[in-house]
């Protein structure tokens, strides 16, 4: 299995391409959800797109398929079951962290190829901090207030999208030490961010055996 951040513009298709040469992976087929904030989860099969449509989850079991997600600000969430031949590539934004995508796409691995959650490995990418993520009550509301760090000068919530998403991980049955996070905020550490300066441009996660 691996795994890899880009900084540059995956959005794009040319910058897309170009950062797959430059890193010696053209011999790969890179496939990605469309990305609607749903909490829909797909497999990836040989005969799939190369774009799977109403979903923000990808999962397969065929070498050769990378899987990745855009984001600017929202969570990329990488799994691998090392048992199985499993990955999964997952879009975690606020709508998808209220509506549970990881456990979704951690019950789909568990139903369709048999993993053990307690054998899967997870990344947590880049994406705003709870010290940066001021949202509304209703967002609170919808996944936890036991996931606000502290208020604003403004009395509104400052919402951790990364300890939602670690205990969705664990809640489900993967261990604390198999889940990596990356430290940087997207917001805070200049990476491509909308909430910051509404930016067009998305990072790319990808993953693949």
């Amino acid at each position: 299995m691996h795994y890899f951040f880009t900084e540059s513009d995956f959005k794009q298709p040319d910058n897309r391409l170009q950062v797959i040469n430059q890193m010696g992976l053209s011999h790969l087929r890179f496939v990605g959800a469309n990305q609607i904030h749903s909490d829909n989860v797909s497999i990836v099969g040989s005969d799939s797109p190369d774009i799977i449509p109403d979903c923000d989850a990808l999962v397969t079991s065929i070498s050769g398929i990378a899987l990745y997600i855009l984001t600017a600000d929202c969570v990329p969430v990488l799994l691998h079951d090392s048992e199985n031949g499993v990955v999964a590539a997952i879009h975690a934004g606020w709508k998808g962290t209220a509506s549970k995508i990881v456990e979704k796409t951690l019950s789909m691995m568990c139903s369709t190829y048999g993993s053990e959650p307690s054998n899967i490995n997870a990344i947590i990418g880049p994406h705003i901090h709870s010290d940066c993520f001021e949202v509304g009550p209703e967002v609170a509301d919808k996944i936890g207030w036991q996931y606000v760090d502290a208020t604003s000068c403004n009395g509104r919530p400052m919402l951790s999208l990364t300890r939602a998403n670690v205990d969705q991980l664990t809640c489900c049955g993967v261990k604390q030490s198999n889940i990596l996070v990356d430290s940087r905020c997207t917001f805070s550490d200049n990476l491509f961010s909308w909430r910051r300066n509404q930016t067009e441009k998305r990072m790319g996660s990808y993953i693949y055996l």
